[in-house]
């Protein structure tokens, strides 16, 4: 969707994605093949975008940190998506901003902190 909106105001988009012919290749300016959790292949990717911006929050925040460090324009900030990979860290911060919730809490188990929502 982000690529019909774009041309539509001729704004060229590349397209990282891991699919040879994924869906958007077909309208998109240019299409690199890679896994975007893959840091060189990213960072190779960015050098070639005015703006980096993910479709998924299941990117390497670690990765969009040091890019934005080296100059990068990342829409979403790496901050951002941090908060969203952790629904936990969501919750909290949406809590934190007077956005109505449930009632929810940490649970711990093992590497992972599950959400609960009560």
């Amino acid at each position: 969707m982000l690529c019909q909106a774009a041309s539509e105001m001729a704004i060229k988009v590349m397209v990282l994605d891991p699919i040879v012919n994924c869906p958007a290749s077909s309208i998109a300016y240019d299409h690199m093949v890679g896994s975007f959790d893959d840091s060189e292949t990213v960072h190779e990717f960015a050098k070639r975008c005015a703006v980096l911006t993910v479709e998924i929050e299941h990117v390497d925040v670690a990765t969009m940190e040091k890019l934005e460090q080296q100059g990068v324009d990342c829409q979403p900030k790496a901050s951002t998506i941090r908060i969203i990979q952790d629904k936990y860290l969501q919750k909290v911060h949406f809590s934190r901003h007077g956005i109505p919730l449930p009632d929810f809490m940490q649970v711990p188990r093992g590497q992972v902190t599950y959400l609960a929502i009560l």
